[in-house]
């Protein structure tokens, strides 16, 4: 009797022992996978609020992750959207130099200085190689062409306006559309240099009137011409210079001239024979090959 109680205790103690550690056992991974679960919840929440922030999405948790990943997706594409209207809108680099191969001639192409349609032919001539360039392609023109051009359009001044030797802008811009029969031109008034600059980046070419003793062009018979127009064909943003044809000299094709030293010979003159200049307006003609281009 005595013996049997014994192994009835033993067996007793021993399934006690059995059932606390598997308890311990058990408790124990529990706890361990809730640990692991939350590790896991943390880095996708981590994850989800690192790549709203960066595209400005609040995390919420009423919706789900392929909602998420499309409203990703949508950000991306007005990203993108954007991107492409900003370079529509900036695809002028204004950092680039621009300059026109324009078709270059002095406005004596013979040496003829003494003959006054010639020595005076400086408004013809940037007519001419404007709208050569403009209307015609750019065709190569023989000094005789060129020649008889010049004459033509002094003709038709005389003619039409009673005057050929000195032309004001105002006038130049009537002979440009009576004679050239042309119109994708812009009359620009009171203009400023960034204006300039600018105008010449959209496909157009300037004319412009100068007093050429401030211009101090070594190729000029001093002093140079007081009553002087020349074609602003380009500009170099890294020099600063802007490249002109200017007809007053046989060495005048793509000449540079300091941004500031041309801008502040700009001035208008009256037409006729050396007027007094009582006004000094700084005024261009813009010579545009598509109209479109004119705003």
């Amino acid at each position: 009797m005595k013996k049997s109680f014994l192994i009835l205790i033993f067996l007793i103690s021993i399934t006690f022992s059995f059932l606390i550690e598997k308890f311990i056992f058990n408790s124990f991974f529990l706890f361990t996978d809730a640990q692991n679960d939350k590790e896991i919840n943390n880095l996708s929440n981590n994850y989800k609020t690192k790549n709203s922030q960066e595209k400005g999405i609040k995390k919420t948790n009423f919706i789900t992750e392929e909602e998420y990943q499309k409203i990703k997706q949508n950000f991306k594409k007005q990203d993108n959207k954007k991107e492409i209207k900003s370079k529509k809108e900036n695809n002028i680099d204004f950092n680039q130099k621009v300059v026109y191969p324009v078709f270059f001639t002095s406005q004596a192409p013979s040496g003829q200085w003494k003959n006054e349609i010639f020595q005076d032919g400086c408004e013809e001539a940037s007519m001419l190689m404007a709208l050569n360039w403009a209307k015609n392609d750019n065709k190569k023109l023989s000094k005789k062409q060129v020649e008889t051009e010049i004459e033509k359009i002094s003709l038709f001044e005389k003619e039409k306006y009673n005057f050929y030797l000195d032309v004001s802008l105002v006038d130049v811009y009537k002979i440009i559309q009576d004679y050239y029969n042309y119109s994708h031109i812009k009359f620009l008034e009171t203009i400023k240099k960034d204006d300039l600059i600018k105008t010449l980046y959209k496909e157009a070419v300037l004319i412009v009137p100068v007093n050429g003793q401030l211009l101090n062009n070594p190729f000029f018979t001093s002093p140079g011409p007081e009553y002087h127009t020349l074609l602003i064909v380009g500009y170099n943003p890294k020099d600063k210079n802007f490249i002109v044809n200017d007809p007053g000299t046989r060495r005048g094709d793509h000449y540079h001239y300091n941004e500031d030293v041309l801008y502040k010979a700009i001035r208008d003159y009256p037409s006729g024979y050396h007027q007094v200049i009582k006004e000094k307006h700084k005024r261009a003609i813009a010579i545009y090959k598509n109209k479109k281009d004119i705003n």
